[in-house]
């Protein structure tokens, strides 16, 4: 059985029955954010979902034919869920289905990507991808393509550690492990890097604001707090710059430069910048009936 628990004082909310499932060791769990339901692939033949409170089958997803190993998601709201199996390198060339998205409700198809999913933000609005020439940056719902980071992904190589909360910024771990770069996934450019020659990241993770990235070294307890906007004060604080008409217009441009640390800078002086910001977007945007 799952056993729900309460994470600030770790007691026990609640006990969920659990599926029966064969080949329990190579079944893939997964629990809607509701606890309604749970879903399991077992060897990826086919998703079951089942209802948790009765522990009887809902209904069966179709899965593409040769799928392996991989995670499943419930997607926040547990509307939708997400089946992400792993390509090896051996099957790098192979094309066809590597990520699907059924709606929970009717079991209906709602979008294919051609590419192994990495990373997804945990709004589920975003998925990093292994693309043909480098990761790309993707709408999960509308697949459309946000950014592409061309020439940065191998199989023995980088990847993608984590999104901020809003998704427009990506930790990428180098394939040295000493180096770990933030990209703007709405320019495809990466704005600064953090180094550590003697150490190897792990994991990453940022602020809920963004402001700040935490990394983890393997095979240790230490950690390295990165200030993301270059200009904080302390972790999280920007001092409140007083910006000119001008210079807030200057940042505007400045947000899609090519050059990822100048795009960087624009965008924490415009958050910076407060009424003097809203007054440049009020100017600039115009409200859609």
């Amino acid at each position: 059985e799952f056993t729900l628990l309460d994470a600030a004082t770790g007691k026990e909310i609640k006990k969920l029955p659990v599926p029966s499932v064969h080949q329990d060791a190579n079944t893939l769990k997964a629990v809607s954010d509701d606890l309604c339901l749970a879903a399991t692939a077992t060897s990826w033949r086919n998703i079951e979902l089942w209802d948790l409170a009765t522990g009887k089958k809902v209904r069966t997803l179709e899965t593409p034919p040769r799928w392996s190993n991989g995670s499943l998601y419930f997607l926040p709201g547990s509307q939708m869920i997400l089946g992400a199996p792993e390509r090896y390198f051996i099957e790098r060339e192979k094309k066809g289905v590597w990520a699907r998205v059924w709606e929970v409700g009717t079991g209906q198809i709602l979008r294919n990507f051609e590419e192994p999913v990495l990373k997804m933000s945990a709004d589920g609005r975003w998925l990093a991808l292994q693309g043909d020439k480098g990761l790309t940056i993707r709408n999960l719902q509308t697949g459309r393509l946000v950014a592409a980071i061309n020439g940065l992904f191998s199989f023995a190589g980088s990847h993608p550690l984590g999104f901020s909360l809003d998704g427009s910024l990506l930790a990428i771990l180098n394939a040295t492990r000493h180096e770990v770069g933030v990209w703007d996934t709405f320019t495809g450019r990466q704005v600064c890097r953090y180094v550590e020659p003697l150490s190897e990241f792990h994991r990453a993770e940022f602020s809920p604001d963004g402001r700040t990235l935490v990394l983890t070294v393997r095979d240790g307890g230490s950690m390295l707090v990165c200030d993301v906007t270059g200009m904080a004060t302390e972790p999280g604080k920007l001092a409140p710059q007083d910006l000119t008409p001008a210079e807030a217009d200057r940042y505007w441009l400045d947000l899609t430069s090519d050059d990822g640390p100048r795009s960087r800078r624009a965008r924490w002086s415009l958050v910076a910048g407060g009424d003097h910001t809203v007054e440049m977007l009020q100017r600039r945007l115009r409200r859609v009936e």
